[in-house]
């Protein structure tokens, strides 16, 4: 190797290291005040209590799936733990509002559905237990699973309303995150 070479190697070198420095030194020391690399996950909420959510529908087996599927992707998905509410920091409330069926395709020869999307629209809430104050929340939050009912495939219900609780599940969990 040359000393041109070496010298324009331990320039770039030099170069990439005073880059790196220098967009560290200009980050935040919190995710609220600008760019951070600090971890953006409130730092005072440590456990949130999930309570079942309430349904104000006719489907039933909707709500207990919802709760696991959210109860899931918050275990998983942040650094939180859940627990009852007498030994939690927060709690997040969910009311499930509205549940529909809306056909995307039919047979022409049998008029039956052949592709059904199931559409879950709830409210819900984040707030701290120590002053009440509201973390996060939204009212209409909307999400949509789809299934086969038709044959070959002869998917139940079911089917729908898991993938659109654990795609609404992580939703929320993504809007807890994006709220500080």
């Amino acid at each position: 190797m040359s000393a041109s070479t070496k010298r324009r190697s331990v320039a770039a070198v030099a170069v990439c290291s005073a880059l790196t420095i220098a967009m560290l030194g200009g980050c935040a020391d919190h995710p609220s005040k600008g760019w951070s690399t600090a971890d953006v996950w409130h730092d005072t909420v440590r456990t949130v209590a999930v309570p079942a959510v309430t349904n104000s529908t006719y489907y039933r087996e909707v709500a207990p799936e919802l709760t696991r599927a959210i109860i899931e992707a918050i275990e998983r998905r942040t650094p939180y733990k859940v627990t009852d509410e007498l030994h939690a920091d927060s709690i997040l409330t969910v009311e499930l509002r509205d549940v529909k069926l809306r056909n995307l395709s039919q047979s022409s020869y049998t008029g039956l559905s052949q592709e059904v999307i199931v559409e879950l629209t709830i409210d819900w809430r984040w707030e701290d237990l120590d002053d009440n104050r509201l973390l996060a929340g939204s009212r209409g939050f909307t999400g949509s699973g789809l299934f086969v009912p038709t044959q070959p495939s002869h998917e139940p219900i079911e089917i729908g309303q898991r993938q659109v609780a654990n795609r609404l599940a992580a939703d929320l969990v993504d809007r807890m995150h994006a709220a500080w």
